[in-house]
């Protein structure tokens, strides 16, 4: 199936967006149950009032130092340009092209395609990616992919 060819344009910025730094509300739920049952239970063993409040306001504390890298925002940058993209998708490999760049992968260069909402994303065995956005391919065009895809054992 090496006469299979298919062309994507876009000018959307690349997929994925930084986190925007809002604690989850489930966090805060989490939280709270946990104060509830640590006063709960220190009462049911006889510890007095105040120290339960300390232990778990200590508790809760270091379980936030713990994770607020997760939830810090990433710095603010300007919005990436908007640079058209164009995508050839080949029996032979993938080919990105830029404004300024063309890059290109034979496909035993790539070891797995990661399947996800936004984009088909093309593994590297260094790890490094090409995403492929979803948007710009036609029904048959994401078929006659996934099919190419998973013939070579890609598509994960």
């Amino acid at each position: 199936m090496t006469d299979m060819r298919i062309e994507v344009s876009s000018d959307l910025p690349p997929v994925g967006t930084p986190p925007d730094g809002k604690v989850p509300v489930w966090v805060w739920a989490v939280s709270a149950a946990m104060i509830g049952s640590a006063v709960a239970g220190a009462g049911w063993a006889g510890v007095p009032l105040p120290v339960a409040l300390i232990a778990a306001v200590v508790l809760l504390l270091v379980l936030a130092l713990a994770n607020v890298r997760r939830f810090a925002p990433v710095r603010r940058r300007p919005a990436p340009p908007r640079v058209e993209r164009r995508w050839i998708v080949t029996g032979t490999g993938i080919e990105l092209t830029e404004a300024q760049a063309v890059s290109g992968w034979r496909w035993p260069a790539l070891v797995a395609v990661d399947e996800t909402p936004a984009a088909y994303v093309f593994r590297q065995a260094d790890r490094r990616t090409v995403n492929l956005p979803r948007a710009g391919l036609t029904e048959e065009q994401e078929t006659q992919l996934r099919t190419f895809l998973s013939e070579r054992g890609l598509l994960i």
